[in-house]
Formats: C-alpha cells, structure tokens, sequence
C-alpha cells in the first residue's frame, strides 16, 4: 500500500510558525513566568542530503532513491512512495534480481533484506563478531557482501546464508600492518580532532567509506575490483574464490582517474585531465576498445549502452553513449539511473528528474520529502541568533532564523563564521579549477567578496571558528606503537581573510628547540569558537616541557604519576596562540581517545565516543559534570552547557554548581544549539529542520529535588 505520494512541484512549503508559543511546565510548584519560544520556524526550502544511491529495480517497477538519513522505494506509475526506511549510516542498498525486496548493508559486517509488498524484514545477518570494515559495499543484486579491512584482507560473504566465498589480500603480502595515512578529522560541525592518523582502529567516516568506490562489483556479480592501500589492486573471481590477473591499463586508470564497470565484460575509464586517455577497456584483458575523450567521474547504469559522465568540476552530469562516446542528455549533478527510454536523476536542491533518454525536457520532477537531518558538516549562528548557516553533505545555506527562509544556497558549504548579523564569511568549493574557496558576504546585498582561493591538495584545511587550520601531508617523524600511530605535528593557523600565517604550532616547539618528542599532540579544532586545544599524551616529553613553569601542573603530574593513557590539555587562543590553561585528565586512552574538546570561559569540555560528556575547570582543574548526551554547547561567561539528552530533550547545567538548571522537551531531536552573544537566548535545531529560539531569562529557579521539565505543546 502507498505511504505517501511526491510533491511533482519545484517547492514544497513547510508551514511556518511565527506566533511565540510558550513552553508548558509540568507542575512543580509555583511558577512565576513559563520560558517562552520567541521565535519558531522551519528550514524553507528543507535540506536534502547527498544522493548515496539512485536506480531502477531489474523489472523497472520501481526506482530506489537513498540520502544519508532515508532510503525510500517509489513506484513508477504512478510516481508515488511504496516504502520508506531509515537509511543512517546504510551502505548504498541494492535490489534483489527478482525486485521484489532490497537489501541493506552496514560497515559493521551487517546485512538485511526487506521485502518491499509487505515492509517487513528478515533477520539481520551478522558475518562475523567484532569486526568494522574499512571500505564496504552490496553487490548489484544483493547477493553479497564485500568487506575491504586495513590491512588490505578482502572477504566477501554470501549473504543468504552467511558463507564465506573469497578470503584473501588486496596487493602483495606484507609482513608489516602498514596502514594509509588519513585525516583524522571529517570537517563536522562540531569540535573534533585536526591532523592525520596512522593505524586500524579508524573513525567512522561517511565521506570517504559509505560509497565503497573501493569496491566495483561486475554487474553479472561474476567478479570484484578491489582497491586498497597505494592503488594495489585485486580482482576476486567470486565462482571460485580465487583472484584473477590484473592488467596493467586499469592500475593505470585507478592512479590516474576514475574507473567503472559499465557492462559484464567493459570498464571505463575516466581520467581526471587527459581527455585522450579517457577510455573503454575490455574486461578482464585491459584492452582500449573505445575512445571516451573526456575527463572527471564514471558511474555504470542499469543499461550497458549509457553510462553516467560527471564533469571534473562536479557541476554537471550527463548521459554518455557508450557505443558512440557521444553524449546523449543532461541529468542532474548528483547522477542517476537508465532503464528502457528514460532515466532517473537527481539534486538534492531540484529534486527526482524522470526524463526520456536524449531529450533535456523533463517529464517529471518531483520534490522527494525532507528527510531528517543526520550529519551536519556547518552549524553557525549569528551572534544575537538572527541568520544561520548550515551545511550537510550536499547541500546547504544560510537561512534567517525568524521565518526560516533562506538568504543564499550552497552546494558544498564547508565551514561558516559571523562577525555580526550582516557580514558572514564561507569556505566552499570552487568550481574551475577544483579546489575551495574563502568568501565574505554581505547578507543585506548578498554581494561576496573572494578572499583567497586553495587548490593545493597536499595540504589539509580546517575552517576553525575565526580562523583556518591547516596542515601539510608531508611528515617530519614517525611514531609507531600497539594500536596505531600519530603522525606529523605541525600545525599553521592561517587569517581567513588572507590565507596567511597568523602563528604556527611544531614539533620540536614544545621541545624549545630540541628533537622532536616521542610524540606530538593532538589538535581539535571549534567551529563554534574562539579557542584551540591542544592534546598531549600525558607521559610525553611534549607534556612534561610544557608543566615546567607551571607550579600546580608539575605537582599534578607528580601526583597522579602521570601515565601514557592520561592527557595534558593545552588551550590556546586561536587568533594569537598564547596559552589559556592547561589540564590534566587521569586515564582514558589518551588524546586520540576523544570525539571533541573546546572551551570558553573557564571551561574544558571533552567528549568521547560522541555522547560521554565532561566539563573541567581550567582554574582548578577538576571535574564538574560528566553526562551521557550529544551535542554540547557552552556559554563561557556563565558556565551554562546545553546537552541533547533522551532524544528530543535539551538539559541546561550550570556548570558552577554542577547542577542541572532545566530541560525543555521537543517533538524531535535536538542536532544543534548556540547561546546568543549576551547569554540570554538560546537557539535549538531540531532533526525535521525546525528552529527555535528560546527566552532563557523568563525561566524560572528549577524546584528542589528533580527537574521540573517543560514540554512543548
């Protein structure tokens, strides 16, 4: 039975709230003034997030569209919503060859079918205990599950019945675990640890793994391409369980672009700048067997005649005739499907395009609903909370909190910062050449100024509140240990509206000038303020320099016989790089061990595993809170934090007292908060793109005993 049916309209308004709604107050004694909403609003137009996987089912009774936080199976006649399943942190979910179900695979070696007529799953399939892959992917048809781990081991099970088909390694032996280099950081919107990591046990990160581009599977599921460490590749015949040669055109291709099955017996390969290199290449020999000329992205349709070609600047897309290397139609930039004379397209700012294959004119556009947000890679307020810039992967822009339209749209919105409510200044990508770009934009006009421009991709950027982090791939040491490794310590902070150095964080600094430590710290950058801290492992030479000086810091070492898993924190501010305290945390598992720290005022606020909270003095250097909740956000000068506890509540804690202040209650998930600049107002963003903006001085003392907790109606 249908659930829903699309919106085939270019705009699907969210009814806005802009009557002040007050808060109801469970009773818990007298109340003098309830706190109040003073504005309530919903994100206009909505955020769409990334397409993740878009195509027709083998019978093209029905077309799959999945984002990051929602998997939805539509019927092409009418176009309508079949089924509609939460998608967080799904692989791209394929179909079944028969169509009548899907299949959902995780990164944690999970799968599960679900049966699209009667919206009911089978039991998940676990392939094995303990395990999370590094790449991962679902074949074609659902059939198996492939799992790319660190250490280049590739195993593929059948996911029927949970068998192991192909056990083996990507590229030659080694006798040494010897991992990739990758950022440490995702560029959330959240505090989170800058710089590269070395080692197996790696972040969960969406950008990089939840595509498995690592993986191509043949369409028949006969054979898959496997991708590992250095470009080292192994093609596993999954008939026999055994690998097969790998001809030398597609390492080339892997190293020099893009490379994608479009049939059972073709790749093609794309190159990133030759357009004469750009080829079709017999499989499994290698051989050039077609012509391309062009340059950018491939992506294979369900029909081997046409393949999906993205340009090098990702701002277009198009249908590409493989037999004629010519292109036949437009489609929209996120990509799509083909099947018979028509194709599937989509942009999460334009919606689901059904066109005739050869022809630009749409036969249909739809507006798929908005899906609730899940990572939000920009969140910032203005300072008195009346504009907001947000960013998810794919889409975003800056809305004016009050009725929640907005002000100016973005496709890759990487990183944004308020000097007041007019002026606002961006860092996202750059068209032509590829690269990103540093913008300041006046909000009444909407004029942008470019500030500097980056296309030098050995360095990594980080837009940390009023500045930018930056730091190069290339490494003065190694620290190799159990576990992992850190690599590399150098940090430059850089003025974001030149580019260049304002101070500069290495090595050997915190050694004054001898060799480098046995090992650097870990910096974790604050989108949302005005600090940088910084990690030294607690019975480093880095940390024991740095207590020197300081009286209270060296007995602490002293006393707590500071051991490698405790961290010394250090707090700089991010304009200038003088020192703001130091902190030592006993046991953890070191710096590394921690999803977030920031501070303001006189506070250190550290977070691991994203949702076990604690707040330290940077006076007196004891803990005040420690919470189960996500997302805090902190007013310095109070010491009032803001957590999202119990889904859809807000819990306020006074940090002085260490006492819970309030809780206000909400109909979805709070993702995000910000004090205004005078403390007085907070602005709460919740998981189906509503925003609020509550009146903190009308709320009264919270009752002795439990909390009372306001509900919103």
């Amino acid at each position: 039975m249908l659930i829903s049916i699309l919106c085939c309209c270019l705009a699907a308004a969210v009814p806005s709230h802009t009557r002040a709604q007050e808060l109801k107050r469970r009773d818990a004694g007298p109340v003098s003034r309830p706190p109040v909403i003073l504005s309530h609003s919903h994100l206009t137009p909505p955020l769409h997030s990334r397409l993740r996987a878009l195509q027709f089912s083998p019978d093209g009774k029905y077309i799959l569209l999945q984002d990051e936080a929602t998997a939805y199976v539509l019927t092409r006649s009418p176009l309508a919503i079949q089924l509609s399943l939460p998608a967080n942190r799904a692989l791209p979910i394929r179909f079944t060859a028969d169509s009548k179900a899907i299949v959902i695979g995780l990164q944690d070696m999970r799968a599960r079918k679900w049966h699209i007529e009667s919206d009911e799953g089978d039991e998940a399939k676990k392939f094995t205990e303990g395990t999370e892959c590094y790449y991962a992917a679902v074949s074609p048809h659902g059939t198996y599950y492939a799992c790319l781990q660190t250490d280049s081991t590739l195993r593929v099970f059948r996911i029927d019945d949970g068998q192991l088909v192909f056990n083996g390694r990507v590229g030659e032996e080694r006798d040494i675990h010897a991992p990739a280099i990758i950022p440490l950081h995702d560029g959330l919107a959240r505090s989170e640890p800058f710089g590269y990591h070395m080692g197996a046990l790696l972040s969960f990160r969406a950008d990089r793994r939840l595509l498995g581009r690592n993986l191509r599977f043949s369409p028949d599921e006969h054979y898959l391409l496997a991708t590992a460490w250095r470009e080292t590749m192994a093609i596993a015949d999954l008939q026999t369980g055994k690998k097969i040669g790998v001809a030398g055109s597609f390492k080339h291709a892997i190293d020099h672009g893009d490379l994608e099955f479009v049939s059972d017996d073709r790749l093609a390969y794309v190159s990133e700048d030759k357009a004469e290199d750009s080829a079709l290449l017999s499989f499994p020999k290698g051989d050039v067997v077609a012509k391309l000329n062009v340059t950018g992205g491939a992506q294979r349709t369900s029909d081997p005649r046409y393949m999906v070609h993205f340009a090098t600047d990702g701002s277009d897309a198009e249908l590409l005739d493989t037999q004629t290397g010519k292109p036949v139609s437009k489609i929209l930039r996120e990509g799509g499907d083909v099947f018979g004379d028509e194709s599937a397209s989509y942009a999460p700012d334009v919606g689901l395009a059904i066109t005739p294959v050869g022809k630009d004119t749409v036969k249909t556009l739809a507006l798929v609903p908005p899906t609730p947000l899940q990572t939000l890679r920009t969140a910032m307020a203005s300072p008195n909370l009346q504009n907001l810039a947000l960013g998810v992967s794919g889409d975003g822009g800056i809305f004016r909190v009050a009725d929640g339209k907005q002000l100016l749209h973005f496709h890759g919105l990487r990183g944004a910062w308020f000097d007041d409510e007019q002026h606002c200044y961006v860092r996202g990508p750059r068209a032509n050449p590829p690269g990103w770009e540093m913008d300041r934009i006046d909000l009444a006009s909407g004029a942008k100024e470019k500030l500097w421009p980056n296309d030098d991709h050995l360095v990594e950027y980080l837009m940390s509140g009023p500045v930018v982090l930056s730091q190069h791939n290339t490494f003065a040491y190694f620290w190799l240990g159990s576990g992992g490794s850190a690599l590399g310590y150098s940090l430059d902070v850089l003025d974001r509206n030149t580019g260049r150095p304002l101070w500069s964080r290495a090595a050997a600094d915190a050694n004054r000038g001898a060799p480098a430590p046995t090992m650097p710290p870990v910096p974790f950058d604050d989108p949302q303020g005005e600090r940088i801290v910084l990690g030294w492992d607690g019975a480093s030479d880095g940390a024991k320099k740095l207590a020197k000086g300081n009286a209270v810091m060296t007995e602490a070492l002293k006393q707590t016989k500071a051991a490698a898993h405790d961290s010394l924190f250090e707090v700089l501010d991010a304009r200038t790089g003088n020192r703001v305290g130091l902190v030592l945390v006993p046991g953890g598992s070191g710096p590394e061990s921690y999803t977030s720290a920031f501070s303001a005022g006189d506070w250190l606020i550290l977070v691991k595993d994203e949702m076990r909270v604690t707040a330290v003095s940077l006076s007196g250097g004891a803990e005040r809170v420690k919470l189960t909740a996500y997302y805090p956000a902190l007013y310095g000068p109070t010491g009032l934090l803001a957590v999202t506890q119990d889904g859809g509540h807000l819990a306020l804690y006074d940090l002085k007292t260490g006492q819970q202040r309030d809780s206000y209650g909400f109909p979805s998930m709070v993702v995000y908060s910000r004090f205004s600049a005078d403390g007085k107002r907070i602005l709460v963003l919740t998981q189906d793109q509503s925003v609020y903006v509550l009146d903190l001085t009308s709320a009264p003392p919270a009752a002795p005993g439990a909390p009372s907790l306001p509900t919103l109606p």
